[in-house]
């Protein structure tokens, strides 16, 4: 059992939620309850591209990846980092 960590953008939070990105946004993360995990990035990658909604509930964050028709093609872990080398549009 794990919690995986998905990124929402908070626009015109200018930093006050999450780290400052954009022109004056946020970008929020939101933690998902116990799953169960077989790979922490899969799974992640998996639950931030299939939500396809544009708005998070009615917390006023927005999916910025709503719509989107990537999956990624490879990537490497050092460490706690994770490193996407190249994306597809499919």
């Amino acid at each position: 059992m794990g919690s995986l960590t998905l990124y929402y953008v908070a626009v015109g939070d200018d930093g006050a939620s999450g780290a400052r990105i954009g022109c004056g946004d946020s970008l929020v993360p939101v933690f998902t309850g116990p799953k169960p995990l077989t790979d922490q990035f899969a799974d992640t990658m998996r639950a931030a591209l299939v939500d396809h909604s544009e708005a998070y509930g009615r917390s006023g964050l927005r999916n910025a990846l709503a719509g989107s028709r990537l999956q990624c093609v490879s990537h490497s872990v050092s460490g706690d980092t994770v490193t996407v080398h190249r994306w597809r549009a499919c």
